[in-house]
């Protein structure tokens, strides 16, 4: 991701961090937790949308190809989404696609 413009890089991050913010919402996760590791993951907000990469671990680059196109899809796993994690998808290698579940369809 570092060799990409700044444009792209932070609108992958918001797409990360929307991600984040949905699933937060969705749990109703936020300052109530408990625990502190918890309330910091839980209580972050669209201005420190950038701290949302401490909380995202690449795992598995796959390389697909279709005959218009090829998708590198670099699946993450991610603390506020342990089942599922997140992937985010480029074609062709350059081209900037989403950020969206693991294992969607490409």
């Amino acid at each position: 991701l570092l060799a990409y413009p700044l444009t792209q890089k932070e609108t992958i991050t918001m797409d990360v961090f929307g991600n984040y913010d949905e699933v937060a919402a969705a749990m109703n996760y936020g300052e109530d937790e408990d625990d502190e590791a918890e309330r910091t993951l839980w209580s972050m907000d669209w201005e420190e949308a950038d701290k949302v990469w401490k909380y995202v671990y690449p795992t598995t680059i796959v390389v697909k190809q279709k005959p218009d196109a090829i998708f590198l899809l670099i699946q993450c796993e991610c603390e506020w989404d342990e089942e599922h994690g997140i992937q985010i998808v480029f074609k062709n290698g350059e081209e900037y696609i989403e950020v969206g579940l693991q294992h969607s369809n490409y």
